[in-house]
């Protein structure tokens, strides 16, 4: 998400003169303000509800409802393919529905509409080897056949978010970009360790979480709150989604200072 400290770092390090936001930006209205005192040009792309304010810029979100666009189900990456298409062409847009398709079924919009063309030709694309790193995760997660959606789904997006999840989101876009085999290698080693470890530390805070609920007889509640500051706030969503499922209640799963 975006806030006043990242602002901060990125013009300190790059000096930009233009800031465009992908999947956040629309409820930053004070964090899109200090980057304009900053002479930073704002964009903001993303696909989340409409809050009270919105940033005082350009601001391209399906979610609008005083709009003709006609779909409102886009994912984030699908609103910054919108913006390529509006500022390039159509054709352009197409050389990204590759990447775009890895998001659409990874963000579980539903699949129909443009998300169904943008996943259908995505596919086409990423079973024709246009991102070596993907095809290389793909091997590594043993699927011999043509990528599916349910790949993307249940094996390959676990793997690609892992790293953001467990601290280090970087490892996520290196294995989009990368193109040297022995790089990729070594990227999709270390995002399979995350995952790895992301579903231990997952089955660890679920095991405390169930342990707290049932000798607090929390599990009686209209809705659970479960806390512990250690608890890794990068996986606490994935917590709280089992414990919906076990008790069949809203839960909510925090740690760290209060983060969700």
């Amino acid at each position: 998400g975006l806030n006043v400290e990242l602002v901060k770092r990125l013009n300190e390090k790059f000096h930009p003169h233009l800031l465009i936001t992908v999947d956040c930006g629309i409820s930053c209205a004070e964090e899109i303000k200090y980057a304009q005192s900053l002479g930073i040009d704002c964009i903001v792309t993303d696909h989340h509800a409409i809050p009270e304010i919105t940033p005082d810029c350009i601001c391209i979100d399906p979610k609008f409802t005083d709009q003709e666009y006609p779909f409102n189900d886009l994912c984030g990456a699908g609103v910054a393919l919108k913006l390529v298409q509006a500022m390039e062409s159509l054709e352009v847009a197409e050389k990204y529905f590759d990447i775009c398709a890895i998001a659409t079924v990874a963000d579980i919009v539903s699949l129909t509409d443009e998300n169904r063309v943008i996943v259908h030709n995505g596919l086409k694309m990423l079973n024709q080897g246009t991102v070596p790193g993907i095809t290389a995760l793909a091997k590594a997660c043993n699927i011999r056949n043509a990528i599916k959606s349910g790949d993307i789904s249940f094996r390959l997006g676990p793997k690609i978010n892992a790293s953001g999840r467990m601290g280090n989101a970087k490892r996520g876009l290196d294995v989009i970009l990368e193109q040297d085999p022995e790089r990729l290698e070594r990227i999709i080693k270390n995002l399979l360790y995350m995952n790895s470890k992301r579903q231990e530390l997952c089955t660890t805070i679920f095991n405390e979480s169930v342990a707290l609920i049932e000798a607090e007889g929390l599990q009686n509640d209209s809705a659970i709150v479960v806390a512990k500051p250690e608890w890794e706030s990068g996986v606490l969503g994935i917590v709280a989604v089992r414990l919906t499922e076990k008790y069949g209640k809203p839960c909510i799963v925090l740690g760290g200072k209060g983060e969700v």
